[in-house]
């Protein structure tokens, strides 16, 4: 579980849904929250953010291209995205690479749950990044190690 270890995933989500979660789920989380596209610029700007939580009516006619700037501002993070009505969404989901789907009348039941779900597809991906990154070290001091004995 996320809660036994030392990493708290940073969630960027509405204010309009802070109320959602509890207080045990603000301990699990570092939660950030915009009422505006701007808002959720300038947190994705300046945060390492995990999981990114938007929903369709907070961004207007701009909507898609305001998410997708987001998410090009952090490519790691999990998505998840609140729709109200399915025409926006085709374009969304063949855009992002990691995203789960909530309709508005199902936000109270889904979104912890997709959010638990997602922070841990994300440790994971930083649990195997981190090993590639010390096999790629470790591969790097044989090589050398290899070279200095042929030439020894």
């Amino acid at each position: 579980m996320i809660a036994s270890t030392a990493f708290r995933p940073t969630l960027l989500m509405p204010s309009t849904c802070h109320h959602l979660l509890s207080g045990d789920d603000r301990i699990r989380f570092h939660v950030l929250t915009y009422a505006t596209a701007e808002e959720a610029w300038s947190a994705a700007d300046s945060h390492s953010i995990d999981v990114f939580v938007s929903q369709q009516s907070n961004y207007g006619n701009a909507g898609v291209s305001v998410i997708l700037g987001i998410l090009a501002l952090q490519p790691s993070a999990a998505h998840v995205h609140i729709f109200d009505s399915i025409e926006h969404v085709a374009t969304l989901a063949n855009k992002s690479a990691l995203i789960r789907l909530i309709p508005a009348q199902d936000v109270q039941l889904q979104l912890l749950t997709f959010c638990v779900e997602l922070a841990q597809i994300v440790v994971s991906r930083q649990a195997i990044s981190n090993d590639i990154e010390r096999l790629r070290e470790e591969n790097e001091q044989y090589e050398f190690m290899l070279r200095h004995s042929l030439l020894s």
